[in-house]
C-alpha cells in the first residue's frame, strides 16, 4: 500500500533482536506491516521514549524515494511527563 502523510505507526523495540538489542521495528498500526527500523543512531534514543510511553502516538510527516528504498520522515508525540 501507498505511504501517505498522516499514516499512524507504531514503534516496537525489538529486545531480541541478534544484530541490534536496541532495534526499534517501524510498523503500520492499521495492518502490523512491518516497514523498516529506526536507524541505529536513532534507536537509543527511540528505545529509552518506549521505556516511558508504551504507545506515543506517530504519524508519517515525509515520504522521499531514495533508489529502490523510501526514506520516511516520523513524529513522535507522546507525553512526556
Amino acid at each position: 500500500g501507498a505511504l501517505s502523510l498522516g499514516i499512524v505507526l507504531d514503534l516496537e523495540h525489538q529486545r531480541d533482536n541478534r544484530y541490534d538489542s536496541n532495534a526499534v521495528a517501524v510498523k503500520l498500526k492499521a495492518t502490523g506491516e512491518m516497514l523498516g527500523y529506526i536507524p541505529r543512531s536513532l534507536a537509543p534514543i527511540c528505545v529509552d521514549l518506549l521505556s516511558k510511553n508504551n504507545h506515543p502516538l506517530v504519524r508519517v510527516v515525509g515520504v522521499k524515494r531514495a533508489g529502490k528504498y523510501l526514506s520516511i520522515d516520523i513524529m513522535i508525540a507522546s507525553d512526556f511527563s
